[in-house]
C-alpha cells in the first residue's frame, strides 16, 4: 500500500521512531528536533548569542503567529518579510554624494535659520570643490609647461648644433617636438576650460599651420630638393615665427586677464 506521509507540521518530517521503548514523536527541523507536545526544541538555538533575552529552547520567540523557524536556526519575522521595499531616493543620493566627499544638506525645516545654515554649508562645499579643481588644473598646467619647455630646449639644441654636425643634430628637433606635443595639447584643453577660446584657437591654428610647413620642408629634404643644412634653416625660421606668434597671443591673453580683474 501507499507509504504514510510523514511531512506534517510546517512541512517537517515527523519522527515516530521508538527510543528506549518510547515513541519520540518529534519533528525534524534540520538543525534540531521540535517537540509539538511542549512547543519547544530539545536543544538550544545554534544562534543563541543573538537571542539571549529569550528562552534558548523556544520556537519563534514564543510567538508562532508572527515568527517562524524554518530550519531551527533562529526566528524569522514574517511581518517584516511581507512589508514592501521602500526606497528613499533623497537618502540614497545624499549617501552617494557623501561617499565622494560632497556632503550636500537639504533643509529639514522651513525656518530662516535652517535655510541660512544649509546655504552656508553648501557654499563651503562649493568653495572646497573649486579649490580642489584649481589645484588640479594648476598642477596639470605645470606639467604641460615643463613638457613644452623641455621640448623647446631639445629643439633649440638641435638647431644650434646643426652647423657643426652636418645637420645630424636635427634628430633632436624631431624628438623635441614629440616631447613638446603632450604639453601643448594639455594647455589647449586648460585654456578652453578657462574660457580662453581665442587663445586656444589661435595657438592651435598657428601650430597646425607651421607644423604643416615643417612637414613640407622635411618632405622636400627627403626628396633631395634640400640639403639637411638648408632644411634645418627653413625649419628653424618656421618654428621661430611659430613661437613668436604664440608669445604675442599669450601676451594679449594675459593683458585681457589683467583688465578683467
Amino acid at each position: 500500500g501507499a507509504s504514510k506521509n510523514k511531512l506534517l507540521y510546517n512541512g517537517k518530517e515527523f519522527q515516530d521512531d521508538v527510543l528506549a521503548g518510547t515513541k519520540i514523536d518529534w519533528f525534524d527541523y534540520g538543525a534540531r528536533m521540535y517537540d509539538p507536545q511542549l512547543g519547544r526544541f530539545y536543544t538550544i538555538d545554534p544562534k543563541a548569542e543573538k537571542y539571549y533575552f529569550h528562552s534558548l529552547y523556544s520556537y519563534g520567540r514564543n510567538n508562532p503567529i508572527r515568527f517562524t523557524d524554518f530550519m531551527g536556526m533562529g526566528p524569522e519575522d514574517e511581518v517584516k518579510k511581507r512589508e514592501p521595499l521602500k526606497f528613499d531616493l533623497k537618502e540614497i543620493a545624499t549617501k552617494a554624494l557623501a561617499s565622494v566627499g560632497l556632503n550636500i544638506k537639504t533643509p529639514s525645516e522651513s525656518t530662516t535659520e535652517k535655510l541660512k545654515e544649509t546655504k552656508a554649508h553648501n557654499e563651503k562645499q562649493a568653495e572646497i570643490r573649486k579649490e580642489i579643481k584649481g589645484a588640479v588644473k594648476e598642477e596639470a598646467r605645470n606639467v604641460a609647461d615643463a613638457s613644452e619647455k623641455l621640448g623647446t630646449a631639445m629643439q633649440a639644441t638641435g638647431y644650434v648644433a646643426a652647423p657643426f654636425t652636418a645637420g645630424e643634430s636635427m634628430i633632436l628637433v624631431g624628438a623635441g617636438k614629440v616631447v613638446e606635443a603632450p604639453g601643448t595639447l594639455i594647455n589647449y584643453a586648460l585654456d578652453a576650460s578657462d574660457g580662453k577660446y581665442v587663445k586656444a584657437t589661435m595657438d592651435f591654428a598657428t601650430n597646425t599651420a607651421f607644423g604643416a610647413l615643417g612637414n613640407k620642408v622635411k618632405g622636400l629634404e627627403n626628396a633631395g630638393k634640400f640639403t639637411k643644412e638648408s632644411s634645418g634653416i627653413l625649419q628653424f625660421f618656421s618654428d621661430a615665427y611659430n613661437k613668436a606668434l604664440n608669445a604675442i597671443t599669450n601676451a594679449f591673453s594675459n593683458r585681457n586677464d589683467e583688465e578683467r580683474k
